[in-house]
């Protein structure tokens, strides 16, 4: 029974002498180049996943500390210079152009305003006109003409007016605070007051970043608002790419 078995089938055992041996090694190759290929891309693949996933997780890990940190620097200077633009824009509306207008009265309140807040560098009080007719501070700046400035246009329009780090007339880097009134008389005026960035930069530094970590303000068009330890002092160009503009905190590598 085997042998007939055996006879049937042996045609299909049979190598006709017209295929030659250099076929079967090619045929050996590619089977193994199949079997290699077949066990190793599961495993390339694995491995290139697995990479991808190390990697994202690793940069989520870099950019935590350095999220925190920003939002961290956010709120401090939000609660910094909000509070210190509310208490400016109290004392206008507590006082009368008439009050302000005497340097006494200035002087007063402003001797009250530094003993609770830090950062503030003088305080001075500008006419319609742009005249500033009374003023509290280290400079001599008593009659300063501020018609046309950008500054005190923008109070004028918006009633408050927070601007960006500029030297002016004190020749060293500093900000304003201006608030508008306008009197049920008709009598319109503004209340100036410039803050050091000194202070500024005090206030980033005390979130805790730590010794190595460079943190510093950028306004929009690219300068440098608080001296940086590694691309310059305050209203120096900043050297690297700015994000868009956006309410959002970002973390970019540059």
């Amino acid at each position: 029974m085997f042998a007939a078995i055996k006879n049937a089938f042996a045609h299909l055992l049979e190598v006709p002498e017209a295929v030659s041996p250099a076929r079967y090694r090619s045929l050996r190759r590619l089977m193994t180049i199949l079997m290699v290929a077949v066990s190793v891309t599961p495993l390339l693949l694995l491995s290139g996943i697995s990479h991808m996933q190390y990697t994202r997780t690793l940069e989520r890990e870099m950019e935590s500390p350095l999220y925190a940190l920003a939002r961290k620097s956010q709120a401090a200077l939000e609660l910094y210079l909000g509070e210190r633009e509310s208490t400016v824009s109290f004392i206008a509306h507590a006082y009368s152009y008439k009050d302000l207008a005497d340097e006494r009265t200035l002087n007063r309140v402003f001797l009250s305003l530094r003993s609770e807040f830090q950062g503030f560098v003088d305080m001075g009080l500008v006419n319609a006109e742009g005249m500033q007719i009374s003023y509290v501070g280290p400079y001599k700046l008593r009659g300063a003409d501020y018609a046309g400035k950008p500054w005190l246009r923008e109070a004028e329009i918006k009633s408050r007016y927070m601007s960006n780090v500029f030297l002016g007339y004190r020749g060293y880097p500093h900000m304003v605070i201006a608030v508008h009134r306008m009197e049920e008389s008709g009598l319109s005026w503004t209340l100036r007051v410039a803050v050091d960035t000194l202070r500024l930069q005090q206030v980033l530094f005390s979130v805790g970043p730590e010794q190595e970590t460079d943190v510093f303000l950028v306004d929009r068009a690219g300068v440098l608002q608080t001296d940086s330890h590694l691309y310059g002092k305050a209203l120096d160009p900043c050297p690297l790419p700015l994000p868009p503009a956006t309410a959002e905190t970002l973390v970019r590598s540059v």
